[in-house]
């Protein structure tokens, strides 16, 4: 199972589940730095250690930290915590320059919460 996977199960309604399939899920390449966003997500760590998290792979810093609050936003999103996830989303937005889908999902989001 992909984050993106685990995010659409998990916005459809169904967090558990997508939860349990990201727990369960065997990962192939755990030098990449998109692991430590399926450590956020499961809970074992918190936004401050992923954002400070080291570079892994070939992802530049501009990448992680677009990943990072993208993720950071998500999770405020299927929490229901709209006023955390504004601010993470803009972030997003803001790191997220050179990569159009977290971009244009972050804004898309943006979008959608009440004013």
């Amino acid at each position: 199972m992909s984050t993106m996977v685990y995010l659409a199960t998990a916005r459809s309604g169904k967090a558990g589940q997508a939860l349990e399939e990201l727990k369960a899920a065997k990962f192939k390449n755990t030098e990449a730095w998109d692991v430590n966003v399926i450590d956020f997500i499961l809970g074992r760590i918190d936004e401050d250690e992923l954002r400070k998290r080291p570079l892994k792979g070939t992802w530049s810093k501009q990448e992680a930290a677009c990943t990072a609050q993208f993720h950071i936003g998500q999770s405020h999103l299927i929490a229901g915590k709209v006023a955390l996830a504004r601010p993470a989303l803009e972030a997003a937005i803001t790191a997220c320059k050179d990569r159009a889908f977290e971009s244009s999902a972050a804004q898309m989001d943006l979008d959608r919460l009440p004013k």
